[in-house]
């Protein structure tokens, strides 16, 4: 009966404890319940007091830029600037260097890549990084002396192909792999092909003679100064042997058009002056022997010039011969007519006799006395 007593008493122990344990798991329930309600309006009420917050300062924001464009000021959005970072001094003097050799980069086909590049140093603070844009500036400045070589041997073959020392088909092949060359070794290596055509020591020599040639021709009146001169500038620009040729060959041109030309006004001017020359001995303006010299010097005449300064010769010598004759005083002599030689003698005879009379009287007085 005890025994009874007792499990009855434990049974009604553990019922008590399940409550127990149930009100208090419902209580703990309540709490995290009421907790998170709690938790979410103060979440809310915080996101709700931030957006009013950022629409206040978005409105201040805009009425700002409004007032500030209208006063002429441009408003900026506030970037976040990192702290400077230390530069080594060794750094700090790599960068000066590395900066000139980018600016210099201003008078390439690159300039356009300058002020990346400036903005990139500017920046850098280790020696990797300035190191790496020096070099990115060497090879820029590499591209760019590759350019000019290679346009300088696109010429030359273009020149070489318009004096038929190479054919259009080569000199097109040519040109092309010169614009896939990588590097001036590469160009250089394609260029050589055509490079024996051009012979430094031979184009110096012809160019020498040519020119020498070119000022005897002008010396001897066969070309113009005008013409020599156009000639001369040809000669001194060209940088071809084949070029020089082909200048040689005008001047040749021009002298036969000039000898053509110029062979009619010498007889015609020739003429001339022989003409003029025995008309002034005709006229007694000059006398016979100052005649038969200057034409004695008009068959020895070859050029223009040379007639010219006779001319001028033969005028001068009419000139002094008729100064000459206004100033002298002494009266020409006249022969005497025919009708009156015979009057002369018997003066001459008459005062012979006279003479001798007088001589006659004069001795016989003599005797006298």
């Amino acid at each position: 009966m005890l025994q009874k007593l007792l499990n009855s008493n434990k049974k009604k122990c553990k019922s008590n404890i399940k409550k127990e344990e149930i009100k208090m798991k419902k209580r703990m329930l309540g709490f995290v319940l009421v907790s998170s309600l709690m938790l979410g309006f103060g979440i809310g009420a915080k996101a709700e007091e931030a957006e009013v917050n950022k629409t206040d300062e978005s409105v201040t924001a805009v009425a700002n830029e409004d007032i500030n464009k209208e006063e002429g000021e441009t408003s900026e959005p506030v970037k976040q600037v990192d702290p400077p970072k230390q530069v080594d001094q060794d750094v700090a003097a790599q960068k000066i260097e590395v900066k000139q050799k980018v600016e210099s980069l201003n008078d390439t086909n690159a300039k356009d890549k300058v002020p990346g590049l400036l903005s990139r140093l500017e920046k850098a603070v280790t020696m990797e990084e300035v190191q790496a844009i020096s070099n990115e500036a060497s090879q820029l400045w590499a591209d760019y002396a590759l350019a000019i070589e290679v346009n300088s041997y696109k010429n030359t073959i273009s020149d070489l192909q318009k004096l038929n020392k190479i054919t259009k088909e080569k000199a097109d092949e040519l040109i092309a792999k010169l614009d896939n060359a990588k590097t001036s070794q590469e160009a250089k290596d394609i260029f050589s092909e055509v490079a024996g055509l051009i012979d430094g020591n031979a184009l110096v020599e012809k160019r020498d003679k040519l020119t020498s040639k070119v000022n005897e021709l002008v010396k001897q009146g066969k070309l113009t100064k005008e013409q020599g001169d156009k000639f001369l500038g040809q000669i001194e620009v060209s940088r071809y042997v084949a070029e020089l040729e082909i200048i040689e060959a005008e001047v040749d041109k021009q002298v036969k058009l000039n000898e053509t030309s110029g062979e009619a006004n010498f007889k015609e001017k020739y003429a001339a002056i022989e003409s003029s020359i025995k008309q002034y001995v005709e006229q007694n303006k000059l006398t016979k022997e100052q005649g038969d010299n200057f034409l004695a010097k008009l068959k020895k005449c070859q050029t223009i010039d040379e007639l010219n300064a006779l001319s001028n010769e033969i005028e001068k010598q009419v000139k002094d011969n008729e100064a000459s004759k206004t100033t002298t005083t002494k009266p020409k002599s006249i022969l005497p007519q025919t009708g009156e030689k015979q009057t002369i003698m018997s003066v001459v005879i008459g005062l012979v006799f006279l003479l001798g009379v007088g001589v006659v009287f004069f001795k016989k007085r003599q005797r006298k006395s």
